[in-house]
């Protein structure tokens, strides 16, 4: 049986997992359900370049960002500045991890800096949250702001 407990973070009104705002009672089981149960678990064509597999992924598997922007959210509503995108990863594997069975969920760890950069652009709460080094993920943020700008 799984164990169901409900994720709080503070200052948020309620919206749907699918809304750009985090809805403050969100039960995690739920959106770990909606991320394995919508998981596209394809092989990563590795001749492809990263920017293209990380958005093939994220395309295939948008819960994915929402579970990193609720525990990001979650950190910054705890009065915490800084965080690495690593231990948001490693958080939603274990969470995934201990509440599913068969096959474990994988989310490669090369996109971890496209998806740093991505909420960083996207929400500007969390706007700095992210330390970042340099990566191809510069490149391809820059690239996608541009192609933004330019269709508005």
């Amino acid at each position: 049986m799984l164990n169901r407990f409900h994720v709080q973070p503070q200052g948020h009104t309620n919206a749907s997992l699918n809304h750009t705002n985090d809805n403050p009672q969100t039960d995690l089981l739920d959106l770990i359900e909606q991320i394995t149960g919508t998981h596209v678990d394809y092989q990563d064509d590795t001749r492809l370049p990263i920017a293209q597999r990380f958005e093939r992924f994220h395309a295939a598997n948008p819960a994915v960002y929402t579970a990193l922007r609720i525990l990001a959210r979650q950190w910054k509503n705890a009065g915490r500045q800084r965080l690495g995108i690593a231990a948001l990863f490693e958080r939603l594997r274990w969470e995934i991890g201990i509440r599913t069975e068969g096959d474990p969920w994988k989310c490669n760890n090369d996109y971890r800096s496209f998806y740093a950069r991505k909420l960083m652009a996207e929400n500007a709460d969390l706007d700095g949250l992210f330390e970042t080094r340099r990566s191809a993920a510069d490149q391809w943020i820059a690239d996608r702001d541009d192609n933004l700008g330019r269709a508005a």
